[in-house]
């Protein structure tokens, strides 16, 4: 079996995770570590949806929440969102290689800097690899049924990743 997974994550991830996996605690068996900076928890709690993903958060003992930074010490991370710069200054301060991020700006800085970037469905991918999930089709389906917008091109990269095509 490969190695567990252990990145530092942002919101989008979290949520479209937990919107698309009826036992979110079950990544655990693909999952090591996500570490979560505080300003991705605020994300959560603030969020339209709040109540799901931060509580199944909280509950999950491989989640690991990271202190409040205050401001970024690199000034280029002052172009992204709250969270995105936390959890690309918590990767680079803590050396962890490996982000999970959705959006694309903050893929490309992570990239830039040397960071390994997996986004949700790269973690569904690995999931379904493992046999946690039964279907990607089926993942997806409960993420756009949240609201979660997917480009047709990940999702065909995702199928064809996982070969569930």
């Amino acid at each position: 079996m490969p190695a567990k997974l252990s990145l530092v994550i942002n919101s989008s991830p979290l949520i479209a995770l937990t919107s698309a996996l009826p036992d979110f605690q079950a990544l655990g068996q693909i999952i090591e570590r996500f570490i979560i900076p505080s300003e991705v928890l605020a994300e959560l709690s603030a969020g339209h949806l709040k109540d799901e993903t931060a509580l199944r958060v909280r509950a999950t003992e491989w989640c690991e929440v990271r202190p409040l930074r205050l401001k970024p010490s690199r000034p280029w991370l002052s172009s992204l969102g709250a969270g995105e710069a936390s959890v690309l200054e918590t990767a680079l301060e803590e050396s962890w290689p490996i982000v999970g991020i959705d959006e694309l700006k903050g893929r490309r800085i992570a990239r830039l800097h040397g960071l390994q970037v997996i986004g949700s469905l790269g973690i569904l991918v690995e999931a379904y690899r493992a046999g946690i999930i039964p279907s990607i089709d089926q993942a997806i389906a409960r993420m756009k049924a949240k609201g979660i917008f997917l480009s047709e091109a990940a999702i065909r990269a995702a199928r064809e990743a996982s070969g569930d095509v």
